[in-house]
This record gives structure tokens, sequence and C-alpha cells, in this order.
């Protein structure tokens, strides 16, 4: 089956958010993001995810001043 969003965490002091996901063991998994859903093109946050189990998580350190974005998560292998 896709990716399915579990947990969605914006921490304001470390200026991250994380993201949880269904995941299958030993496949590669993506997260791609947007900061207006307007823009042409997703673009990849660096370093794609091999899920050990059932869940599979990555953090995106926000740069400053960034009001919003837009994630999702792809399999890649």
């Amino acid at each position: 089956p896709p990716p399915a969003l579990v947990a969605a965490q914006h921490d304001a002091v470390a200026n991250t958010f994380t993201l949880t996901w269904s995941a299958n063991a030993g496949l590669k998994y993506r997260v791609q993001f947007k900061n207006d859903l307007a823009d042409a093109t997703w673009q990849n946050l660096a370093g794609d995810v091999t899920s050990t189990g059932t869940l599979a998580t990555k953090v995106d350190t926000l740069p400053l001043g960034t009001p919003q974005r837009f994630y999702r998560v792809m399999l890649v292998e």
C-alpha cells in the first residue's frame, strides 16, 4: 500500500517538522516539499529514508522565515 501519514509534529523551539508515515521494512521513501502549492515542482528533502519497520520518520529543519510548507512522501523502491 502507498505510505499514509501517521503523525506530523512541529517543534517551534528547534524550528523542525517531523513526519511519520506507514512503511514497509526494507523499502526506501523520499520526502518532497513545496513552500507554496502553486510552485511548479516539488523539491526533495536531502536523504532518502529506508524503513526498518512499519513506520518511517523524517525530520525537516525549516529555513528561518518559512511560514508554511507542504509535504508528500513517495515510495522510491
